[in-house]
């Protein structure tokens, strides 16, 4: 299809110029001018033939490769992708004919999956970056297992993961305090393990509501699990942590699920009940890269003058939940206790992943994907809060980061959450993740945007729509 086929952008209509030309690529698509396997011109001489920038038509094609509209192949350019899994609105549909296969009986409806926890993993693979770090990797195969002294890593990650915590979080640190593992799960086993040994038993308070597979796997390293209130407001109750507790496990730079950021004040104040107490702060900073509308406070550690801090993070949560693979910054005494739980388990990451990892991360390929997925997450944020908002009786919360949102409707939770599903589309339930009981008021779902397409969302979202349009 030639550019002729897209008419001038208006610079007066009320959309932006990359809202418009989006528009057009996808009418385009729709209407069958662009058909699957089709080469989208160059994002150059399109940007010249349209009079406008080209970082215009770049953010244009980078959108709409996110909602699965283009496919892009490195160094070959941008290919129109099969669209028969993608829905349609209503007036998609009037203005052309809708795609045999939408209505073919043989076609099962396909499943939205919402759930929250999950990154968007489809183009990794097309990184230049990532092919060439694990071609590297499985080049150069190690001619011995990792020593034992690197039991918590190779020293070249663990190296790269320090370099990383200094620019995206201002952890200044080496890496010798620094533990690779397989994720969060196991960081929290190893965490666990250790505080076994010096109190028998560990006791640990985790947030109410909170990540169940937290709770499981503290629980499943033997720890006796106390739960805590928790708020958007203030997060973690500090008041109410038990002063038994040997360590808190909380979630400051983004609550999960319910989305508060914890003040400085309140942040301060656990860390002062962490002195008070000889206790350990372990902060989750699982998801502190895509924050929206404001940078993210500093990491606790940073505002710790002890050695009362553990920070865990996860890769799984930006690249891909394949991969399986985080780390624990730990320093001081606790952190040689770590090395010494690490050592008498062995390494759980293979050293060929980890090698490849480190090249990811030196080459700058980490923090690229990071920009990336960061733009497209705050589209599909902003389509989920520009659908919704308006709609009467309905709130949305938990935006302000992250890679999922809570909804709050008049229609009870549970019964939207079954009429969804019976369209195909699944969501979780805000009562979940809730251990004593979820609150009255606080009955609402969790709809995640990180594992689907703006297309599919923008088809969930309808369905949200139309749902509640007939309880009014």
């Amino acid at each position: 299809m030639g550019t002729s086929h897209w008419p001038l952008t208006d610079c007066n209509a009320e959309l932006s110029l990359q809202e418009q030309l989006a528009a057009q690529f996808r009418r385009a698509i729709h209407q069958k001018q662009l058909v699957p396997g089709d080469l989208v011109p160059a994002s150059r001489p399109l940007a010249q033939q349209l009079g406008v920038s080209r970082g215009t038509v770049v953010s244009v094609m980078e959108q709409l490769a996110g909602e699965g509209y283009l496919v892009a192949h490195p160094g070959k350019g941008h290919f129109v992708a099969a669209l028969d899994h993608l829905g349609q609105s209503k007036n998609e549909k009037e203005s052309h004919t809708s795609p045999a296969v939408l209505a073919a009986p043989e076609h099962p409806r396909p499943v939205l999956d919402l759930r929250p926890g999950y990154p968007w993993t489809q183009g990794l693979g097309q990184d230049p970056l990532w092919k060439s770090a694990w071609r590297k990797a499985t080049a150069d195969l190690p001619d011995a297992a990792l020593h034992e002294e690197e039991a918590s890593g190779s020293l070249r990650l663990r190296a790269a993961v320090a370099e990383h915590l200094r620019r995206a979080r201002g952890i200044i640190t080496h890496p010798g305090n620094i533990h690779i593992t397989s994720g969060t799960a196991e960081a929290l086993v190893l965490i666990t393990l250790t505080l076994n040994r010096i109190y028998s038993t560990a006791q640990i308070a985790v947030e109410d509501p909170g990540y169940p597979a937290a709770r499981q796997a503290l629980e499943t390293a033997g720890a006796r699990v106390h739960t805590v209130p928790t708020s958007a407001d203030t997060g973690i109750a500090v008041e109410k942590i038990p002063a038994s507790a040997h360590a808190v496990v909380t979630t400051p730079s983004h609550q999960y699920p319910l989305g508060g950021l914890m003040s400085i004040n309140d942040r301060l104040a656990l860390l002062r009940w962490a002195d008070r107490h000889e206790a350990v702060v372990v902060e989750d900073d699982y998801d502190s890269e895509f924050r929206y509308g404001r940078p993210p406070l500093p990491a606790l550690s940073t505002l710790s003058q002890g050695e009362q801090v553990m920070t865990i993070g996860s890769f799984s949560k930006i690249l891909t939940p394949a991969l399986r693979a985080g780390y624990i910054y730990a320093d001081g005494a606790l952190g040689r206790e770590l090395i010494r739980t690490r050592a008498g388990i062995g390494a759980s990451v293979s050293y060929l992943q980890q090698v490849a990892l480190a090249d990811y991360l030196e080459s700058g390929g980490l923090a690229r994907h990071i920009a990336r997925m960061r733009r497209e997450y705050r589209h599909r944020r902003d389509l989920l809060i520009r659908r919704l908002s308006g709609l009467a009786g309905v709130q949305t919360s938990a935006t302000s980061g992250g890679l999922h949102a809570v909804l709050h409707t008049p229609v009870q939770a549970s019964q939207l959450a079954a009429q969804l599903r019976a369209r195909g589309t699944q969501v979780a339930l805000l009562s979940s993740y809730y251990a004593e009981g979820l609150p009255q008021e606080e009955d609402g779902l969790v709809i995640g945007y990180g594992q689907t397409s703006s297309a599919h969302l923008s088809q969930a979202l309808r369905q949200i729509q139309e749902i509640l349009a007939t309880k009014r």
